[in-house]
């Protein structure tokens, strides 16, 4: 059975319902309320461990749908004087559209068999080389499908943003695209491999404007 799941455990993407209570509602608004309910309550949770990727993904009944964006840190992408203001203000403004989107992917996907989870992408090299996703910290983000009991995984490929990768989730539950398997012998790619482990900030929390 999938592993009990203790949400104080993890970082969640934040997430405010759009809708606020007061006055009469018709019946699409009681249904997309209780919809944010649920994506409030399921989020999107941030691992920084094998363990905790596991327990919040890979162990869950279904799908695990890892979502790889760049954690690093601004003030060490981005060093002061060494590099233009508004390259780092680009960067921050991605930071929060991306965040932003998240809850909007699981939201659309509440019904699918899928759990979701982000890591740092910069500080997986060893799992991004050996499911064959683009190498570079530009590529992020990026997002493999991986079902750990059967082998198999999807990456997608394409414009990051709610609609297209909503569409790609569908189209696997539907056996569309590119699904791949584990060669036979070959064990599924490992995440937090250790010599990636040390690039992970200690308790590093989304980076900030």
């Amino acid at each position: 059975s999938a592993p009990k799941l203790d949400r104080k455990n993890f970082e969640g993407i934040p997430h405010t319902p759009t809708l606020s209570g007061g006055g009469p509602r018709d019946a699409d608004a009681i249904v997309a309320a209780m919809s944010e309910m649920f994506v409030s309550g399921k989020g999107v949770l941030t691992v920084t461990s094998a363990d905790q990727l596991d327990t919040v993904c890979l162990h869950q009944s279904g799908l695990c749908a890892l979502i790889m964006l760049n954690l690093k840190p601004l003030d060490e992408r981005f060093p002061k004087g060494a590099t233009a203001p508004a390259d780092r203000e680009a960067a921050a403004a991605d930071v929060a559209k991306y965040s932003a989107m998240l809850p909007d992917i699981a939201l659309r996907s509440k019904d699918k068999p899928y759990s979701f989870a982000v890591v740092d992408g910069t500080a997986q090299k060893a799992a991004i080389a050996a499911f064959g996703m683009l190498p570079e910290e530009s590529d992020l983000p990026q997002l493999v499908v991986i079902n750990g009991k059967k082998r198999v995984f999807s990456r997608f490929i394409g414009t990051f943003n709610p609609k297209r990768v909503t569409t790609f989730l569908s189209n696997i539950l539907n056996r569309r695209g590119n699904i791949e398997t584990m060669p036979e012998g070959e064990d599924m790619p490992q995440f937090f491999k250790q010599e990636d482990i040390a690039t992970i900030p200690e308790g590093e929390d989304m980076p900030q404007n």
